[in-house]
């Protein structure tokens, strides 16, 4: 049995890091890298890394919702502004205008409630700093995975066992197929999977625009039928005020998600990653040889795609926020939220 049939392929929830766990699950032949695994320059790493995963975590999920929050308000008092104006216009019947008149304070109260809860939300979004404090958690939680990592394959100053009792394996070899099955492979299968998935909803969100750029464009057809038709074709004249709002709603929220920025990001990612794969080979007979500089630089290599593609990650979502900002100084142009 080989390194890489001891340390085996890869499980679905490769991506939490449980060093106690992992050793169990090895044979006695790998008792050096159990020893690795339960030294104690591991376990303050692990503890980092899930402390600042779960606050990221927690804070993208604020951001998001409260990022849809402002941006559904916003529509709905556009939304409710333009019903006031179609209701308003020469296309009501004179029987409904007494009704149009009663219920024309209650909508503008509603709205005027909504423009005040959108306001409240860009407070809150401002002073609770959620954006900022997912940026700073995250970055953290992948400095802290790497140097996990790089702290079992003893290329950091910590002191890690590296005694060989007899019967046992090689430990540089396990050290590598476990950065393999842990790192690599794992960070391969998670781009390639949110890949597919954000193409997949950028994909949802074109065809909903398209949709909604015919229904409008339909409608301003029809409204020039009038004369031909009738006038029940003037009530198309509200798909016309609606439509730019679930346009803008739309945008916003492709803003606020980025799936198509991301999932292109994640592909070139993905590929990057592939193709450092391809040196595995060559990495495992510098292993076998106990020649750790190869080694090093094969994970070197792989953890030098992963800091790219966090950086470059950090740097969309921060030109996100920047355009976010801009648009929060303009609300002319752009009073929801991206």
């Amino acid at each position: 049995m080989n390194a890489a049939e001891v340390i085996g392929k890869q499980g679905d929830d490769d991506w939490i890091l449980e060093p106690e766990k992992h050793a169990q699950l090895l044979p006695p032949q790998a008792g050096a890298l159990q020893r690795v695994l339960k030294g104690t320059a591991v376990s303050p790493l692990v503890v980092l890394y899930l402390r600042s995963d779960k606050e990221a975590i927690r804070f993208q999920a604020l951001y998001k919702k409260w990022g849809r929050r402002e941006i559904l308000l916003s529509a709905a008092a556009a939304f409710i502004g333009a019903s006031i104006l179609y209701l308003a216009g020469s296309a009501v019947e004179d029987t409904w205008k007494p009704y149009v008149a009663m219920i024309r304070t209650p909508l503008l109260l509603v709205q005027a409630g909504c423009v005040a809860a959108v306001a409240t939300v860009k407070h809150f979004l401002q002073q609770g700093k959620f954006f900022q404090k997912w940026m700073q958690e995250r970055s953290k939680a992948e400095s802290v995975r790497i140097e996990y990592f790089e702290t079992i394959l003893g290329m950091r100053k910590v002191g890690i066992p590296r005694n060989q009792e007899e019967g046992e394996m090689g430990l540089l070899p396990l050290q590598l197929e476990y950065f393999r099955r842990y790192q690599l492979e794992m960070q391969m299968k998670f781009y390639c999977g949110r890949a597919s998935e954000h193409d997949e909803a950028a994909r949802k969100t074109l065809g909903i625009g398209a949709w909604i750029t015919f229904g409008a464009a339909l409608a301003a057809a029809i409204g020039g039928l009038r004369a031909e038709l009738g006038d029940w074709v003037s009530s198309a004249a509200i798909v016309g005020l609606v439509a730019p709002i679930l346009l803008g709603m739309q945008t916003s929220i492709s803003r606020l998600n980025q799936n198509e920025q991301i999932a292109g990001r994640y592909k070139i990612t993905e590929e990057h990653l592939r193709r450092c794969y391809q040196h595995l080979g060559e990495a495992r007979t510098a292993a076998e040889k106990g020649d750790r500089e190869p080694v090093f630089e094969f994970v070197e290599r792989v953890h030098g795609v992963l800091s790219t593609e966090h950086q470059e990650w950090l740097k969309s979502w921060g030109e996100g926020c920047q355009q976010k900002c801009e648009s929060d100084n303009h609300p002319a142009r752009d009073v929801t939220h991206g």
